[in-house]
């Protein structure tokens, strides 16, 4: 489970910047939980209607956070409370996923994640897939990635060596800290063979969690996620970038039981480790070609 902070000691230097939407571009935007979140507030476009933060912190201050050792541990300020402590659901979550991925013919070639962490995605990948790599940006969770991946390169899309082609791009719960979601796309999309396809899963902000628990939401991860799809502006996106056939892809997702009742107050007995809970409507995912 994320952090979700209403402020970061980061903001504390003023250097918050004001965005226009990053999917149309339009400068007029609604802001709304700006008491929860302050100094940042979550804006809605006027124009297409997407949900994105603004004000937020320059893109170099998070990514400088995404390279810190802590960000998958317990001590930081933002990242993850337990990451390892999500290996057995996310691993639960990510086999689903692979088999569907197998169901629908699209194993068996080669395998980019975009953002790995820990790999746990890669390693129910392996052996389903000619070859197998990698981007991640915390040279901490690469150590623990590499042994599931051919190769794990340090940084993000443009870390990849010049000329590398792939036959599936995957990014899980990547997409959300863009800033720039049009660039990245585009820059995924020269890495895919013709004919291969781009997976991106997404936090749902159409999710009916998010609709009962307000700025309680936990995929709410100020000020990381900058951005907040639903199923319509996902699926817009992916086709104004180029991608053929976007359609949705199942993407039940499992959550540790502990973590579930810590976000509540609730402290559980060390008996439930390993104990996960299928909670759905949380997060969304597509699938495009090139």
């Amino acid at each position: 489970m994320h952090r979700a902070s209403g402020t970061d000691a980061r903001a504390s230097d003023g250097k918050l910047e004001t965005p226009g939407c990053p999917l149309c571009g339009c400068a007029l935007a609604k802001r709304f939980f700006e008491a929860e979140f302050h100094p940042y507030a979550l804006a809605r476009c006027q124009s297409c209607e997407f949900h994105f933060l603004s004000p937020r912190a320059p893109c170099s201050e998070l990514v400088e956070s995404y390279r810190g050792a802590d960000y998958y541990g317990r001590g930081g300020p933002s990242g993850y409370d337990d990451y390892q402590g999500q290996a057995t659901a996310l691993g639960r979550t990510f086999a689903r996923m692979v088999s569907e991925l197998q169901r629908r013919g699209l194993t068996g070639g080669d395998l980019l994640e975009v953002g790995c962490g820990y790999g746990y995605f890669l390693e129910k990948a392996r052996g389903r897939f000619r070859r197998i790599e990698a981007t991640e940006f915390s040279l901490h969770a690469i150590d623990k990635a590499k042994r599931h991946a051919d190769a794990v390169f340090a940084g993000g899309i443009e870390s990849v060596p010049p000329g590398r082609q792939y036959d599936l791009l995957v990014a899980l719960q990547v997409l959300e800290h863009v800033y720039e979601p049009r660039l990245f796309l585009r820059e995924l999309r020269e890495r895919l063979r013709p004919g291969g396809h781009l997976l991106l899963g997404v936090p749902d902000m159409a999710s009916p969690w998010r609709i009962l628990l307000g700025p309680r939401w936990p995929s709410f991860k100020i000020p990381e996620h900058v951005l907040y799809f639903e199923k319509a502006s996902l699926h817009r996106l992916m086709r104004e970038e180029g991608f053929l056939d976007v359609v949705a892809m199942p993407y039940p997702h499992a959550f540790s039981l502990r973590l579930l009742a810590g976000k509540f107050g609730i402290e559980l007995p060390s008996r439930f480790d390993g104990r996960c809970l299928w909670v759905p409507r949380t997060t969304l995912a597509a699938i495009g070609k090139r």
